[in-house]
């Protein structure tokens, strides 16, 4: 009996001590940043509608929630460039490989994007381009009456109210005319993260208000294991204008891109 208490005790002793040392080995689970919202797309990243926007209101870094102050006008027109480039969205789930995308929207010329792929060692660059910029706000056509019947007032209110002609609705269509993809090494994935160091994407402010009628907007995701971020500046320079160039020469474009 004294054996077998003995017995139980040390093969106790045993799991106890290599529970313990489980524990300790383990690595503590990495947070995500990732929202992991079935009601914005599905796992695969496929958005509920047309409708949905491409880029989060926040975003969970480390501890904190990054507000991310975007109007809707925004939203929209960078929204549906993605949906009608039949891309995915890249903030609610991790999708299964490592990306970067550039977004490149110029004021007279088609929209634009790339996306830097990376899973284990295989690396490959696609690039497509729309035809047109997608029609994303309603628009009021308006038939102003050709005069005024003489009388002491008029209800301008009214007279515009009935002078509508129509309304057109946004319909978000667009065709994808350039549709292209590469394989390319490890070596040009390590560069541009280089780039993106450099300029330290990581900490710079995802959004600023910037409005300008000529020029080119210019927004970099970054979809990572358990980390996603974006940046949109309008017209950059310096290490963001860099890192940005350098997708654009990957992709064998330049800043003008004609016919693009």
């Amino acid at each position: 009996m004294e054996r077998t208490y003995k017995y139980f005790g040390v093969m106790y002793l045993f799991v106890l001590v290599t529970l313990l040392f489980c524990s300790c080995n383990q690595q503590p689970k990495e947070k995500s940043s990732y929202t992991q919202d079935s009601t914005i797309s599905d796992i695969h990243g496929k958005p509920q509608d047309s409708l949905t926007f491409y880029f989060p209101t926040s975003i969970k870094k480390d501890t904190n929630l990054v507000k991310i102050e975007m109007d809707k006008t925004t939203q929209d027109c960078f929204s549906s460039d993605l949906y009608c480039m039949d891309e995915p969205i890249l903030f609610n789930y991790f999708l299964g490989h490592e990306t970067y995308r550039f977004l490149w929207l110029r004021a007279f010329n088609k929209p634009v994007v790339i996306i830097f792929n990376k899973d284990n060692d295989t690396v490959w660059l696609s690039l497509k381009v729309l035809d047109r910029q997608p029609q994303f706000m309603d628009i009021i056509h308006l038939a102003f009456p050709k005069k005024f019947k003489k009388q002491k007032s008029i209800n301008l209110t009214q007279s515009l109210g009935e002078s509508t002609d129509s309304l057109v609705k946004a319909n978000r269509q667009a065709s994808i005319i350039v549709n292209t993809t590469k394989r390319l090494s490890l070596k040009e994935w390590t560069n541009f993260e280089k780039l993106l160091n450099i300029c330290s994407f990581w900490e710079i402010k995802p959004y600023i208000v910037n409005y300008g009628i000529d020029g080119s907007e210019w927004i970099i995701e970054s979809h990572l294991k358990n980390k996603y971020w974006f940046v949109s500046r309008h017209s950059p320079d310096g290490g963001f204008y860099n890192a940005g160039k350098y997708l654009l020469d990957l992709g064998g474009l330049t800043e003008q891109s004609y016919p693009y």
